[in-house]
């Protein structure tokens, strides 16, 4: 999704080019940049065979399909590092988001300085924070030092 900003708005492109700056820096094992985002995604069932696929034909499905409830994926990424965690609960809740963030610090960048961690929807994040537990929440990284660059709001 593109955010085009108003004429002459000069604090949406000053905050566009905060982010840009982000994805300028060089990379540095003590300061890395993760994406983060989340998404549901329907689960299915077809009720019906498939048609197999012949030379020049895709295979085929039919419309009709037994909805099998929703499943939350929550997947950071380091663009520079080629690394990629996809998180999968059965639910959307604050506590699966908190466990991600503290997976993240605790196991994926234990050694990190400073994380500067990228999440695409902005409302999130600073939502969920507080989730985190205590012994988590005082740990060096968790208290300060995780920096979240949100993409700014037209």
């Amino acid at each position: 999704m593109w955010c085009i900003p108003a004429p002459a708005n000069a604090a949406f492109v000053c905050q566009m080019e905060t982010v840009l700056a982000v994805y300028r820096r060089t990379s540095d094992p003590a300061y890395p940049v993760v994406r983060m985002d989340e998404t549901s995604v329907q689960c299915v069932r077809e009720t019906r065979d498939p048609i197999l696929s012949k030379p020049g034909q895709s295979e085929r499905y039919d419309v009709e399909y037994e909805r099998k409830g929703v499943t939350h994926l929550l997947a950071f990424y380091a663009p520079f590092e080629n690394w990629r965690r996809i998180d999968i609960a059965d639910n959307h809740a604050a506590e699966q988001w908190a466990q991600g963030i503290r997976r993240l610090v605790q196991e994926d960048y234990p050694q990190a300085t400073r994380i500067t961690l990228r999440h695409g929807q902005s409302e999130h994040p600073w939502r969920r924070l507080p989730i985190l537990s205590v012994p988590t929440a005082r740990s060096p990284l968790a208290v300060g030092q995780i920096s979240m660059r949100l993409h700014p709001q037209a």
